[in-house]
């Protein structure tokens, strides 16, 4: 998966943002949030997007 290989060619920490509203998208990094730095290890936080009050918010996925 070259998702996964770009993260493990390059140091932590790691910020990966995508759209929670986007089911495939939710699914796809969090699987590979679990295979680069194993389940239990990242934490995932909503933000929302500047400048866009009215906008859903984006969501992060963090490596430790």
């Amino acid at each position: 998966m070259p998702a996964v290989d770009v993260l493990t060619r390059h140091d932590c920490p790691w910020s990966i943002g995508f759209r929670h509203e986007n089911p495939g998208a939710s699914a796809f990094w969090r699987c590979v949030a679990d295979t680069v730095f194993r389940p239990g290890t990242w934490r995932e936080e909503g933000r929302s997007a500047p400048g866009l009050p009215e906008s859903p918010a984006d969501h992060f996925i963090h490596s430790s």
